[in-house]
């Protein structure tokens, strides 16, 4: 296979649809409330949830790891996914581990601080992982159809 067929097949897998705009692609305004605000907002409800009921409580951890997984399919790579998730768990943990020390009245459920805080951040890395391989898989796959087609 030639040179030419090989970057006629890379050009032909890195075009995506207007569908799969990536975090980068992002005004810096979105960025910064996909990547600070929307982390803290989910702390401080989290937070909330623990004082009120464990099905509360329950309800947003189910919401947490769904977020996750779709907010990792912003991202074009899997590093910088995991990256996102990893700061993204430390805030919305750490804003929850605070709300629970600051707010009046008993847990429905008691935080281990510094083992939740980095169990919390590496399961939210592991989930904008899974949220990001379809992607990357999609890529590869057109990568690969696209070589053979040149052949």
């Amino acid at each position: 296979m030639s040179e030419e067929h090989v970057q006629v097949a890379e050009a032909d897998a890195d075009r995506e649809s207007p569908r799969d705009e990536s975090l980068i692609d992002y005004s810096r305004r979105r960025q910064a409330v996909a990547l600070i605000v929307a982390p803290i907002i989910f702390g401080v409800l989290a937070g909330l949830t623990l004082k009120w009921s464990v099905v509360a409580w329950g309800t947003m951890q189910v919401i947490g790891v769904l977020g996750a997984v779709v907010a990792g399919r912003e991202h074009k790579y899997g590093w910088s996914a995991a990256a996102r998730g990893f700061v993204a768990g430390l805030l919305a943990t750490g804003v929850t581990v605070g709300m629970q020390a600051l707010l009046p009245g008993d847990d429905v459920k008691t935080l281990a601080f510094p083992s939740y805080l980095i169990t919390a951040a590496i399961g939210s890395a592991v989930l904008h992982l899974v949220g990001a391989a379809p992607r990357r898989i999609r890529r590869r796959i057109k990568y690969v159809a696209t070589l053979r087609r040149t052949r």
